[in-house]
């Protein structure tokens, strides 16, 4: 929606009488979730909201805005007007439909006909794709490329790709506040074109072998909140896609898994693997390839330095294992992990990545209820790894198509 001069006059002395500089920011916070310090402050409080208005604008929140701010203010006349002009409708001023506004149907078949229209919405499965890209030139080695593509629907597997993002970064630092800011805006992008549908978003990162270990669910979110409790957040290797050899045993895993319908002998997919303990990581893809092993949970043992852990998803990725699920800290090792993790990676969750992400979710969410108990609860420490081969960003591909002619 985009205003005219004479609107965003009329918007801007409606919000500046009808809210002081601190509650607009709350609406903001917490209403419409936008970070108040994307919004320039402006020399005085008309240039505020002048700012906020033309920020709103930028980002498509406009009728949001409106409509929050007259469900706080439903009895200010300079905001009734601003609505009635600006989205084209006015609200009975004691904020209910009168009888005059209602036409009654006729007949009883009128009533009937009337219910019987509204139908459920369908709920689309939407995905943000986030990848940190290596810059190839050798220049540039220790460079990325931070990338985002947008999918307002893929189900089951297809859906039209929408590049939001892509700039070239140092290094993927996931407490740096540019980076933080960069994927909290590209996350809002997609809520706000999402807005007034039915939708479950996944956000998907695809990340070199190096950087699967950070706590990417701990980057802070809108609301006081972290990624991982307010969305089904996964992890993806993008070095799997970049090698003809790992994506096809990780094809070949799938196929298994997908014809997998014995829940007892899924239970011996869960194996205690002393070459993670003993950090033999060439043994353990062999391991991992011989056995036709499906998931890796790692209760305890997870690797403390960086080369170890890098080295441990280079054996997960080379081996073809589609789902890992690993608990960083031993600290939380009196509660009774193993059974957690076989609730978890059920067969029927491993089937659904909705339904294993819901799960994980959920355990996090929980550990964030009681702040002085978050540290002890699983749900802080918990990471997980799911590659699925039919989802794969076309850029990727491509990209990839490209490595694997110039030779592995």
């Amino acid at each position: 929606m985009v205003l005219t001069g004479q609107q965003k006059k009329q918007l801007r002395e409606a919000i500046v009488k009808a809210f002081t500089k601190e509650k607009l920011e709350m609406l903001l916070d917490e209403d419409l979730e936008i970070e108040v310090s994307s919004i320039p402050q402006g020399e005085d409080y008309n240039g505020f909201v002048f700012n906020t208005i033309q920020y709103i604008g930028s980002i498509g929140r406009i009728e949001a805005f409106i409509q929050f701010a007259r469900e706080i203010n439903p009895d200010n006349e300079l905001l009734k007007e601003a609505e009635k002009e600006i989205l084209g409708r006015e609200i009975a001023s004691d904020n209910i439909l009168t009888v005059n506004n209602i036409k009654p149907p006729s007949t009883q078949d009128d009533i009937e006909e009337d219910t019987s229209t509204r139908q459920p919405s369908k709920t689309l499965q939407s995905f943000l794709s986030i990848l940190i890209e290596p810059i190839l030139q050798p220049k540039d080695k220790n460079k990325f490329t931070l990338k985002a593509i947008f999918i307002e629907d893929s189900a089951p597997f297809k859906g039209v790709e929408e590049t939001i993002l892509s700039e070239p970064i140092e290094k993927f630092d996931i407490k740096n506040k540019s980076i933080i800011k960069k994927i909290n805006d590209c996350i809002n992008q997609c809520r706000n074109k999402l807005y007034g549908k039915r939708f479950e978003l996944t956000i998907e990162f695809f990340l070199p072998y190096k950087y699967l270990a950070l706590e990417i669910e701990k980057i802070p979110f809108s609301r006081k909140e972290y990624l991982g409790e307010s969305y089904n957040l996964i992890l993806r290797s993008y070095e799997r896609f970049c090698s003809a050899d790992s994506l096809n045993y990780l094809m070949a895993k799938w196929e298994i898994l997908d014809n997998f319908n014995d829940t007892e002998a899924w239970k011996q997919q869960f194996k205690i693997t002393d070459e993670v303990r003993d950090k033999k990581w060439k043994a353990l893809k062999n391991k991992l390839l011989e056995d036709n092993q499906l998931v890796l949970r790692i209760c305890s043992d997870f690797p403390a330095l960086p080369k170890h852990k890098e080295s441990l998803f280079a054996a997960i990725s080379e081996a073809g294992i589609p789902i890992c699920i690993w608990n960083r800290c031993c600290e939380v090792s009196y509660l009774d992990i193993e059974p957690l993790f076989d609730d978890i990676l059920s067969l029927e969750n491993a089937k659904n990545l909705s339904k294993l992400g819901n799960a994980i979710l959920k355990l996090r969410r929980k550990a964030y209820e009681d702040p002085e108990r978050t540290t002890q609860c699983l749900g802080y420490h918990l990471g997980y790894l799911y590659d699925d081969p039919q989802r794969i960003p076309e850029c990727l591909k491509t990209n990839n198509r490209l490595l694997s002619g110039a030779g592995e």
